[in-house]
């Protein structure tokens, strides 16, 4: 992380990274990672970024033919499938609130190609199963009554009533 760091303290906003010399990025950054191009991506990303930025509700792609990913941001360079499903899980939520805008989580809808992003989305889903199962069943407890049957036993009455089942006390039969 040392030069990541270093990288955003040396080009903190896309307008300073823009103007930025690709040898010098190259050098200090990525040689030693072996992704020599990277300087140049990244100086055309950020030149992007400052004369077609992300638009809200302005969905793109690359092709002309509208194939390929669709996000705010797939028409940027270097934005692929991965990055365009990546954009949407994590990143275009708080996009649109900064444009004080509410938009459905993304995990609830999309269907990603890559093994990891659709590991992500299952999991958020089984979250929110569980938390709706867990809101049911709290509900369903606050409907719970308790009663003495005539039986001697202990009567449950569930709800509203619809479900009644007879507890037996230790020691007494259940009836």
């Amino acid at each position: 992380m040392p030069f990541l760091q270093a990288f955003f303290e040396q080009y903190p906003t896309p307008d300073v990274l823009k103007d930025a010399d690709p040898e010098a990025i190259k050098e200090k950054y990525f040689r030693t990672l072996g992704l020599f191009r990277r300087a140049w991506w990244l100086i055309r990303l950020a030149a992007q970024l400052l004369d077609d930025p992300p638009v809200p509700h302005r969905m793109r792609n690359k092709s002309h033919n509208n194939t390929g990913p669709v996000s705010e941001v797939a028409h940027l360079v270097g934005v692929g499938e991965y990055a365009s499903d990546a954009w949407r899980l994590f990143c275009r939520r708080s996009f649109y609130t900064s444009y004080d805008e509410d938009v459905e989580e993304e995990w609830k809808t999309l269907d990603p190609k890559d093994k990891d992003l659709r590991r992500y989305v299952r999991r958020k889903r089984r979250e929110e199963q569980v938390s709706l199962l867990i809101a049911d069943i709290t509900t369903r407890i606050a409907g719970v009554t308790l009663g003495s049957s005539p039986a001697g036993g202990t009567r449950v009455i569930l709800g509203s009533g619809v479900r009644v089942r007879r507890v037996a006390r230790v020691g007494a039969s259940a009836s």
